[in-house]
């Protein structure tokens, strides 16, 4: 099954899941849809775009320069902020350049969320895509901007493999080259589980250029 069918059947199972949230870390190695979309990401419009990073509580990939504005889910996040750990690469987006389904290669519909600062998966018709920790619980507030993630490709110098779609909260997080959970996940943290759990076998690949 292909990632932009894994993403939608996600859907049922994180409103089950939001639900009872109202009712009631993986580190990188070497190497944004709401139902209304509007203005511009705070992200400049640049192609590719730099500044994106790897939050070493959570695990997610988020826009850098908002942290002030970012929400981290991790636990042990001192402040409940994104942050980047040492050694970590400043990764590129490529924006609003494919014209293929959201299943192709480049993938598009990835987008950056205004309330957590992520990047998330909004290839669906659902209104609030995924579940957002800076968005008590609700689903991600895309910030305009369309990005297109290429992913299964070979191996090559400056790009990263292993970052992963979470059929949960529905954001970008690094997996590492074994396993199928990671990170720290805003929609399993009332489970016990709490981490990122990969929604397809897709690998997203990302580029970098030096370190922050």
């Amino acid at each position: 099954m292909d990632e932009g069918q894994r993403a939608i059947d996600g859907i049922s199972r994180r409103n089950v899941l939001r639900g009872g949230l109202l009712a009631g870390v993986g580190l990188a190695t070497v190497g944004a849809v709401s139902g209304v979309l509007t203005g511009t990401a705070k992200a400049s419009t640049s192609n590719p775009q730099p500044d994106w990073g790897w939050c070493q509580y959570c695990a997610t990939m988020w826009w850098t320069p908002g942290r002030s504005g970012s929400s981290c889910s991790g636990p042990e996040a001192p402040d409940s902020l994104h942050a980047v750990g040492s050694g970590s690469y400043n990764y590129y987006q490529i924006n609003n350049q494919s014209t293929d389904t959201p299943t192709g290669n480049p993938q598009s519909d990835w987008y950056w969320c205004t309330k957590c600062q992520g990047l998330f998966w909004g290839g669906s018709t659902d209104d609030d895509p995924g579940v957002c920790w800076g968005n008590n619980l609700f689903g991600h507030v895309g910030g305009g901007t369309n990005y297109d993630l290429w992913h299964d490709k070979s191996p090559t110098t400056g790009v990263q493999l292993y970052w992963r779609w979470c059929e949960n909260c529905f954001l970008l997080y690094y997996q590492g080259p074994s396993g199928t959970t990671a990170g720290s996940c805003p929609g399993r943290l009332q489970d016990g589980s709490a981490y990122h759990r990969a929604g397809s076998s897709t690998v997203y690949d990302m580029e970098w250029s030096g370190t922050y």
